[in-house]
């Protein structure tokens, strides 16, 4: 396939000019003097630009941890001391061989596998790696920030003028494409030109012929032979008039042994296919999982070649076929002259590359002998959140699985012996449904049977039919033996409970690579609520406890690996949100968990089978420990909960004494959050929002002759599952300034958010670095205040008839709507709709205000038919809202993604014009058109708790700085603080 830039930024180095500037380390965001535009520090630019695209982008595939691991030494070899120090405070990599960014413990070391990771992994023996970016800077909401200013604000007209959107479809299936006597078996233009006919030399040599980037296998004489069958966009664009106008029609034969079956073609002179659409949605699903799924359409223009179709209409949840799609656009500067246009180079390099796999279709047969047909696609990895179970990846998996694969391998075998119509092709695919039985869960295979099935499936697609259907006769007799019980398989008696058992075992044993402290020492004030939780030392958690991220790669990362469908399977670890209480400073892999909470929760919910999908399991794991503020890391378990009994025996539930008194409930909550959080500042507090994305994408790697292109590996897969906190954002700062202006909210706000002091490794390796949203509030508040957009008062006294009140660290915005906004947009990515150039077709914005929002948690506490409230209910604060969504319609943006942050613009000075968070993404292909539609909700519109006393000390300062005169306010910030009398 055709190299493409590694970043879409990449030729973007000469269009600094087009934004009034004079020089540019990252072309387009760098003021006069070269800082990133974005405020980050130069060596983590360079980091997102070097090495976090190869982490996070899609354009031309995704790399393998071995690249990803040796460009960031690159960097880190090349800077300065004190830049190496921010690498590391910046990025952790739990991967072999990660150099100074390992983690404390290997994923071989803390998962138990018996092989380390390998530099280039393979299906048959995939890697599992994990990264952890730390600081909010580097937030998974502004992972392509920079593409998205440029693609809202820089590109003329006439250049969208002259891009065609750009579609490649490539069908990547099991089974050869040419059988030993020269018969085309599958899915191919040589196919559909000769069903019934051995190929000639020539055309069966372009038959086997295979496009750059897919792989292919050796026979026993080391020559080279396809073992897959890959079909592309030849399927769809050949010229209408490119027949077999020599095709015979005939009936499969009654009896003659000389007569090869074949298929009975109804019109020889129609063409193939013809495709019509492709659409793609991004949104979350049930759980914390979110991902892509597509459709689409296409049409068949002679329903008696469905048969010859069937690898792209056979709905394969357990994974022979995948589909590897390109989007985005084409301009013809990239690819007739390249280098003379970076707008069009630009344009081109906004493609995405991911692979998916069939999930369902549907057939239209219509009167005029043509086949309407539908398919509905989901990116690969997400199905097997429905068909992988938790207690796989311990030794064993599925029976039912394992044999569908050899049951695939034998259709194949017959077909290539018998020809292309031998055998009625199946294009409705199956889902096996597994029984809630402890009987069930005992059909299973162990790890060296699943390899040795593997091995033996790929061995046998380099050899001829006969051999290979005699390999197949010996397998299944092997395992089953003559008499179909004394096989391998009647030795196997590793049942589900079993497998969970040595699961629930390698969580409690301590080695745990994201072992941090609770509370982190390094947050101002962090001294109460969860101190004892946590890591013990490095790379070890205390007695009792597990991090997150441990639970996810054992649980999740190991079936998904042992699912043998990707060559690695990457978690990408962000940190939590600024308000998030006694987590906020840390990476949402070191959340602790009780084992023994985790355990009996797991049992209650999941026996007898103890085994559940995963994505049941992330739904588990959502509601019992991360929206459930009794877990101990928010710090509210020790003194607001204790152990229930009758009824609500086994629960935690609020202490009795609180329970009779609300007022000192709530009192009580307040004073524990005032822990998380330095002296003086608001008590505010938003419950993490945790979200996993799924991406799964092919290979990519630096060409060797040119690095700033890539070469992309079709058949092999990258699996990225993306945590993050949806309420984080790198640009709190920012929306806490504009959010002081709006009418709710109006009033000062604090300039303290905690002096973190990231640590330095010597106790818990690089899991002593923080979020650093302090560090952050800091360096913005300071580029607002050196342009007068803000001033800093160190205290507001307010004299008054009941004595003086001092609010300390207050932050007064000087500027107005105007002012603010236009500095606003120098920070963050951002849209100005209507200005010139502007992407946006259409911008719907409406609010979902609804009286019965109100009432939810009510309904939710209700116990039933009890007609109160339930003693471990409170579940929650009392929280306010901004409810609002924005559907924006606009041209095409493949790389618009689902969380990403983007200021817009309606130029209304109102509350409309302010920052959002992506929630849904949908593309749309037809001949000719490529549209992209967004939803959008405010970045400050999720549920957070404000404390009373808060508001109250805003309002009072504000009403205490309305009264001063303005030289008072000039003289009190250059001495620092101000009394105002409101006697």
């Amino acid at each position: 396939m055709a190299s493409v830039p590694v970043n879409p930024l990449a030729p973007l180095e000469d269009l600094a000019y087009f934004f009034g500037m004079r020089s540019s380390t990252l072309p387009g965001f760098a003021t006069d003097e070269g800082v990133d535009k974005f405020k980050r520090e130069k060596i983590w630019s360079d980091l997102n630009a070097q090495v976090l695209s190869l982490l996070q982008r899609s354009t031309g595939g995704g790399a393998l941890a071995s690249t990803i691991i040796a460009s960031l030494n690159e960097l880190y070899a090349g800077a300065e001391p004190a830049d190496q120090l921010l690498l590391k405070q910046a990025i952790g990599v739990c991967a072999q061989d990660a150099g100074d960014f390992a983690t404390p413990k290997t994923p071989q070391e803390m998962l138990g596998l018996e092989e380390p990771g390998l530099p280039d992994p393979g299906k048959e023996l995939p890697n599992i790696v994990a990264f952890q970016i730390f600081p909010t800077e580097l937030a998974f909401s502004s992972r392509d920030d920079q593409t998205l200013d440029v693609f809202f604000n820089a590109i003329p007209n006439i250049e969208w003028s002259r891009c065609v959107p750009y579609f490649d479809l490539l069908v990547i299936s099991s089974g050869k494409p040419v059988g030993t006597d020269g018969t085309p078996l599958t899915m191919s233009q040589h196919l559909f030109l000769s069903p019934n006919n051995a190929l000639n030399e020539n055309d069966a040599m372009l038959a086997n012929a295979l496009p750059e980037g897919v792989d292919a296998g050796e026979n026993e004489a080391g020559e080279r032979v396809a073992t897959v069958t890959a079909a592309g966009m030849e399927l769809f664009t050949s010229p209408q008039t490119l027949v077999n106008a020599d095709e015979e029609y005939f009936e499969p034969p009654s009896g003659d042994e000389d007569v090869r079956p074949g298929l009975a073609i109804l019109d020889k002179f129609r063409p193939f296919m013809s495709l019509k659409s492709f659409n793609v949605s991004v949104a979350p699903s049930h759980g914390m999982s979110a991902y892509k799924t597509a459709k689409i359409a296409l049409t068949l223009h002679d329903r008696s070649r469905l048969s010859q179709i069937a690898p792209l209409v056979r709905p394969d949840m357990y994974g022979s076929t995948e589909l590897r799609i390109e989007y985005g656009w084409s301009h013809p500067d990239a690819l007739n002259s390249p280098g003379s246009n970076p707008v069009g180079e630009f344009l081109n390099g906004l493609r995405c590359k991911e692979k998916y796999r069939i999930t369902n279709s549907s057939f239209t047969f219509t009167q005029d002998g043509q086949v309407e047909v539908s398919i509905n696609l989901a990116m690969k990895g997400s199905t097997e959140l429905f068909t992988e179970s938790t207690t796989n990846g311990e030794g064993s998996a599925d029976l039912v699985d394992e044999l569908k694969k050899l049951t695939e391998e034998l259709a194949a075998l017959m077909k290539e012996l018998d020809g292309a119509g031998s055998v009625m092709e199946d294009v409705s695919g199956r889902t096996a449904l597994k029984a809630g039985s402890s009987a069930s869960s005992a059909l299973r295979v162990d790890q060296e049977t699943k390899n040795e099935i593997a091995n033996f499936i790929k061995d046998t697609r380099t050899t001829g039919a006969g051999a290979g259907l005699t390999a197949v006769a010996d397998q299944l007799q092997k395992l089953f033996g003559t008499d179909g019980k004394s096989g391998v398989l009647s030795e196997i008696s590793l049942a589900a409970a079993e497998a969970w058992g040595k699961k629930t075992t390698q969580l409690g044993n301590g080695d745990d690579a994201f072992a941090a402290p609770f509370p982190n020492a390094a947050g101002e004030g962090n001294s109460g609520g969860g101190a004892g939780i946590g890591a013990s030392s490095e790379g070890k958690t205390k007695n009792g406890y597990v991090s997150l991220g441990k639970i996810l790669m054992t649980v999740v990362g190991k079936p998904l690996q042992m699912s043998n469908q990707f060559d690695e399977v990457q978690f990408i670890f962000y940190s939590f949100n600024s308000l998030a209480g006694y987590v906020r400073h840390h990476n949402i892999a070191q959340f602790p968990i009780n084992v023994q909470r985790f355990t009996d929760a797991y049992k209650a919910k999941f026996e007898p089978t103890l085994s559940t999908s995963l994505q049941g399991f992330f739904g588990f794991l959502n509601s019992e420990f991360i929206q459930r503020e009794s877990s101990e890391a928010y710090g509210f378990q020790a003194d607001l909960y204790e152990k229930g009994t009758g009824d609500d025996k086994g629960k935690l539930v609020i202490k009795k004494t609180l329970q009779e008194d609300p007022s000192n409930l709530k009192n009580q909550k307040t004073t524990i959050l005032e822990g998380a959080y330095p002296e003086g500042e608001p008590v505010q507090f938003r419950k993490p929002q945790l979200q996993m994305a799924f991406e799964c994408v092919p290979v990519a790697m630096p060409d060797e002759e040119n690095t700033e292109l890539t070469v992309t590996n079709e058949t092999k897969t990258v699996l990225r599952i993306f945590v993050y906190d949806k309420a984080a954002s790198a640009f709190d700062p920012q929306v806490m300034l504009l959010s002081s202006l709006s009418q709710q909210n109006f009033g000062v706000v604090s300039a303290n958010a905690g002096t973190e002091a990231n640590g330095d490794g010597a106790t818990y390796g690089n899991q002593d670095y923080t979020a650093a949203h302090g560090a952050r509030l800091t360096k913005i508040y300071g580029e607002f205040e050196e342009e007068g957009i803000i001033s800093k008062l160190a205290s507001v006294k307010v004299s008054g008839p009941e004595g003086v009140t001092t609010i300390d660290n207050v932050v007064v915005v000087n500027a107005r709507g105007g002012k603010l906004k236009e500095f606003l947009r120098k920070t963050a990515p951002s849209c100005i709709i209507g200005s010139t150039g502007n992407p946006v077709n259409s911008a719907n914005l409406s609010s979902m205000n609804d009286p019965m929002l109100a009432s939810i948690r009510i309904a939710a506490a209700t116990s039933a038919n009890k007609g109160a409230v339930a003693g471990d209910a409170d579940e929650g604060f009392p929280t306010f809202i901004q409810p609002t969504q924005l559907t924006v319609d606009m041209f095409g943006m493949p790389l618009l993604a689902y969380a990403s942050n983007v200021f817009f613009d309606f130029n209304t000075n109102t509350s409309v014009d302010n920052f959002y968070v992506c929630t849904g993404v949908d593309h749309s292909f037809a001949p000719g058109v490529f549209k992209t539609s967004a939803k959008f909700t405010q970045i400050d519109g999720f549920e957070k708790f404000r404390s009373a006393a808060t508001d109250v000390k805003r309002q009072l300062a504000m009403s205490a700085l309305g009264l001063s005169t303005p030289e008072e306010l000039e003289a009190a910030v250059e001495g620092g603080d101000i009394t105002v009398s409101i006697v």
